[in-house]
C-alpha cells in the first residue's frame, strides 16, 4: 500500500480497499500522505483502523466521499475531526 501511494498518489482519485483487513493505520497514513487528488475513499470493513488513519485522511485530502462503515477503532473523535475541516461536497458513510 505504500508503494502504491508513492508511485500512484499523485493521480489517484478513487480507492476501495473494502474488507482488506491487512490494511493498517500506518497504509492509510501513506495514503494521507502521499495521495493530495484523493476524492473517493472506501475504507468499509477494514478492520484494524483507528481514529489516526480516519483522522489524516480527512484532513490531508480534499475528500467527497469516505466509508467507515464496519469498523469499530473509529470513534467520536473521527468526527469530530471531520467537522472542523471543511468540506463543500462531502460524505462520511458509517
Amino acid at each position: 500500500m505504500v508503494a502504491l501511494a508513492r508511485t500512484a498518489g499523485a493521480s489517484l482519485t478513487l480507492l476501495d480497499l473494502t474488507g482488506l483487513n491487512d490494511i493498517t493505520d500506518a497504509a492509510v497514513l501513506a495514503l494521507a500522505e502521499h495521495c493530495p487528488s484523493l476524492r473517493h475513499l472506501i475504507l468499509s470493513w477494514v478492520l484494524l483502523l483507528t481514529d489516526a488513519a480516519a483522522t489524516a485522511v480527512a484532513e490531508r485530502c480534499p475528500l467527497e466521499t469516505l466509508s467507515l462503515h464496519g469498523i469499530r477503532g473509529v470513534t467520536m473523535a473521527t468526527l469530530d475531526a471531520m467537522a472542523e475541516v471543511r468540506f463543500d461536497r462531502f460524505i462520511c458513510i458509517l
